[in-house]
């Protein structure tokens, strides 16, 4: 069966194809063509210098946290270079006009570090807005949300996140607030969101260390408008996030560089020996995979918050058995050491000889593990900390119970 357009979806289909809108990335298209469509009236003095914004916040309070990405080389190398511009010239001898001054070098440097620094921001940014446009398509699991849309009636955690699969994509639904052209909203979990926002350079505050707050980190906030974690975790959240999605990025291409450069050398050892590739190991050998940066940030910050929020209980537990008396053995948690950029967190609990549980933390949930005293063993699954929380609550019941008998 064929479908019948009418003649307003006809004419904006049409419109739209015939003027593409323009992105804040477009300009770059020149040097990356996934980035748009090369301007005919291409003015290179209209390029705007570009950075990438990264902020988590708690959309019911209105409390932001945010870190921008900045270039170090190019400040660094303008500082470096600026100051032995002076003894330079005097050695010279005053013929400057017949010698390129280090002064006039080093700002050179410094536009083409930042022109470097514009096309790797603009290059993530549309490589991260590229997935959610698989996810609007169908081909990709979504859920689109308003922006107004209340915590307590967002999906499950574990299928707004996901445990991340082998390719490093999200194995749960990408919950997206809105998608525009140099911004993009996300949540992160049921209670914090993630927006990033492909700007120009200068419009929002930097800190000189590259990774820095957009905020002003002397004003004192209040705890309780950031949610169930401190200003100090959140600001740490997004820098590690965006150091994740920068380091991520960077490694794909990487990674694509040198398949382009194994598929040119197979090429070549081809014509010499005369064997035809083929139009399916040609296309094959073009394609390029896509990088999931997007999803890996998600992943990874659903499992930092989580892990979070499963050590705030377990300390809380630890006071708890403290103070109580009927149980004589303590809560003993040892946590294996990670970096905090791998995708899950181990750690195993004990009170005592009858209880141990081995416990794996992802993005979706974590897995509990419970060992008991004859060898016998369970696995079950939970979305959050507050259910291990009253899992174990429950298992010193039984244990108290047990010994008052």
């Amino acid at each position: 069966s064929t479908k019948v357009k009418t003649q307003e979806d006809t004419s904006t289909t049409r419109s739209t194809t015939e003027s593409k809108p323009k992105t804040i990335a477009e300009p770059y298209a020149v040097a990356d063509p996934s980035l748009g469509k090369v301007d005919l009236d291409f003015d290179p003095d209209q390029v705007p210098l570009l950075t990438l914004s990264m902020s988590v916040e708690k959309t019911r309070t209105g409390y932001v946290e945010e870190v921008v990405l900045s270039s170090i080389s190019g400040s660094y190398m303008g500082s470096s270079s600026s100051g032995s511009s002076r003894s330079d010239r005097a050695n010279n001898n005053g013929n400057e006009e017949n010698q390129p001054t280090h002064s006039s070098k080093a700002t050179d440097e410094r536009v083409i570090y930042a022109l470097q620094h514009s096309l790797f921001c603009a290059s993530l940014f549309e490589s991260m807005r590229g997935e959610l446009s698989s996810a609007e398509s169908g081909s990709a699991p979504g859920a689109w949300l308003a922006g107004g849309t209340n915590e307590s009636f967002l999906p499950a955690p574990t299928r707004m996140d996901g445990a991340p699969p082998a390719d490093g994509g999200l194995g749960g639904s990408i919950c997206v607030v809105h998608c525009h052209q140099g911004e993009v909203k996300v949540r992160l979990n049921s209670e914090y969101d993630l927006t990033i926002k492909l700007v120009e350079a200068g419009t929002v505050q930097s800190s000189s260390s590259g990774v820095g707050s957009g905020k002003d980190e002397t004003t004192p906030k209040d705890d309780v408008d950031s949610g169930s974690q401190s200003p100090a975790y959140l600001r740490a959240l997004c820098r590690g996030l965006l150091l994740h999605a920068q380091s991520a990025y960077h490694d794909h291409r990487l990674r694509m560089h040198e398949k382009a450069m194994a598929a040119a050398a197979a090429e070549r050892a081809r014509e010499v020996s005369g064997i035809p590739a083929g139009l399916a190991r040609r296309k094959k050998d073009a394609e390029e995979e896509r990088p999931l940066i997007l999803g890996g940030v998600l992943a990874l910050g659903g499992k930092l918050l989580l892990e979070r929020a499963v050590r705030q209980s377990l300390r809380k537990l630890s006071h708890h058995i403290d103070e109580r008396t009927d149980i004589a053995d303590k809560l003993v948690v040892e946590w294996l050491t990670l970096s905090m950029f791998d995708s899950k967190s181990y750690f195993t609990a004990s009170i005592g000889p009858s209880f141990t549980i081995d416990v794996c933390i992802d993005a979706g949930g974590m897995s509990v593990t419970s060992f008991g005293e004859g060898g016998q063993y369970k696995a079950a699954r939970y979305g959050s900390a507050d259910l291990l929380e009253a899992y174990i609550q429950f298992q010193l019941m039984r244990m108290s119970n047990r010994d008052k008998k």
